[in-house]
């Protein structure tokens, strides 16, 4: 971060021992983090599916303005039935 502010940080000793000794603790973490994501994810997609297996079709909107996330069930009629 201190590099990408100011160029003049790439030669500092403390920078570069800094970074060659804390690399892979961000890497781990950063794995961590995106793994923390993904099966939140996966988990919200497994909900959803179910659900549609379940319930019938669902159409899902979001907000863009306000990020909710609404969802409509849709029930289809057999269009060759007499009702």
């Amino acid at each position: 971060m201190l590099v990408d502010y100011d160029l003049r940080w790439t030669n500092n000793r403390w920078v570069e021992k800094t970074r060659e000794h804390c690399f892979n603790d961000w890497l781990d973490w950063k794995e961590e983090r995106m793994a923390n994501e993904f099966s939140k994810e996966m988990d919200a997609l497994y909900r959803y599916y179910d659900f549609l297996e379940s319930e019938g079709e669902v159409l899902v909107e979001k907000d863009e303005l306000t990020g909710d996330i609404y969802g409509f069930s849709v029930e289809y009629n057999d269009p060759e039935a007499e009702d």
